[in-house]
């Protein structure tokens, strides 16, 4: 399922959809090379560059192509503030490489606005890792790590608009007892931002090949509460459900819109 509103339910909304699957997805390139696992982002960051100056070309990194890999719900259309409480899942051990985001978002129906905060869970073959996050478009989703957190903490996320330009992020783990904001000067234009909560089957994109969609973790559930926008719970006539079926064909979808709760199906 795309971006698209039909304009019969929000008549601001944009009649473009998007240029690609979330720039989100694009967070993974760094922290997830094929053969190998989970490296460090340094041993990666030097593959990348070493393969691009071997070939004297400037390569960019894609997820055209790749089929929906998000389930949650969008609200359409104006937002310039986003909140989110979750507990962070436990990942299932497994013996594949996998991976799962839960996050909550902005973005413009074009693509050209984007910005994201939550939690990302690995699991490889060295274990499973949780970490705190935040992106933007300029970083073509790349990752910047907020923190370790682990599995049943309660967290908390939002993205607000504090001035034209200037946008304050927010993650507070509150079972660890610790938060961190960020100031972003974006002055790229945010109006008709959509906000997003999501869970996302993320991407590893390895340069000058294809990008792939990872296995799905298998968790023990998220339940997404306490969700904000614009100052208040959103009301379920400005809401779309997303879903999407991975190599599985397992279906992910959210369940029915509780006034501000809802968790993901199927775990």
């Amino acid at each position: 399922m795309g971006l698209e509103f039909h304009a019969a339910q929000t008549p601001e909304s944009p009649d473009q959809t998007p240029i690609s699957r979330r720039r989100a997805a694009l967070r993974w390139v760094w922290r997830h090379p094929r053969a190998t696992g989970y490296l460090f982002v340094a041993v990666l960051l030097c593959a990348i560059v070493a393969q691009v100056a071997s070939r004297g070309t400037t390569w960019e990194p894609s997820t055209k192509g790749l089929q929906p890999n998000q389930a949650g719900y969008l609200w359409c259309c104006g937002a310039t503030d986003v909140a989110a409480t979750w507990e962070v899942p436990r990942v299932v051990p497994a013996s594949m490489v996998a991976a799962e985001g839960v996050w909550i978002g902005l973005q413009t129906n074009s693509g050209d606005f984007f910005l994201q905060v939550g939690t990302q869970d690995n699991q490889s073959n060295f274990g499973a890792t949780y970490e705190g996050f935040w992106s933007d478009g300029p970083l073509n989703g790349a990752p910047v790590d907020l923190g370790n957190v682990n599995p049943g903490d309660v967290v908390q996320a939002r993205l607000v608009l504090s001035g034209s330009t200037q946008w304050a992020i927010t993650f507070s783990d509150q079972t660890q007892h610790w938060s961190h904001t960020r100031q972003l000067d974006y002055a790229t234009p945010y109006a008709h931002a959509l906000a997003e909560w999501v869970e996302e089957d993320p991407a590893e994109v390895v340069p000058y090949q294809k990008a792939r969609l990872f296995e799905m973790a298998k968790t023990g559930g998220t339940l997404m509460h306490g969700l904000e926008v614009n100052g208040g719970a959103p009301g379920t006539d400005h809401v779309q459900p997303e879903s999407f079926v991975d190599q599985s064909g397992t279906t992910f979808s959210p369940s029915p819109l509780t006034h501000d709760t809802f968790h993901f199906n199927p775990w």
